[in-house]
């Protein structure tokens, strides 16, 4: 006999794909080497420029714009244009949760 295992609800990590992951670490790895790493360990864009949800946003539309025309590398770094997308969003996604923390905490 199985043992129970009770995961209903929980997260399925294993759905994300294990490459995609790497290549997001790899853009926000390029990005802390490009700007900077933070001294505190934080990371580096939710400081300044980064923290700007509309710059975000261009910058992923740019990137995604890049691979609709068939760049699907970036020359500048070697990493694909949809990576450097997801990198933004991603960004994107923590703003609006450090926003949502600063409402609760009030």
């Amino acid at each position: 006999m199985r043992p129970k295992k009770f995961d209903k609800g929980k997260p399925m990590y294993h759905l994300f794909p294990v490459e995609v992951h790497e290549q997001v670490v790899q853009g926000f790895t390029y990005g802390a080497e490009k700007y900077g790493e933070s001294p505190t360990g934080e990371p580096n864009w939710r400081k300044g420029q980064g923290h700007n949800p509309n710059r975000l946003i261009s910058a992923a539309y740019r990137h995604i714009a890049e691979y609709r025309k068939g760049n699907k590398i970036d020359p500048e770094n070697g990493l694909p244009h949809l990576t450097a997308a997801i990198c933004n969003l991603v960004m994107l996604q923590d703003l609006e949760n450090e926003k949502s923390r600063i409402i609760k905490d009030r």
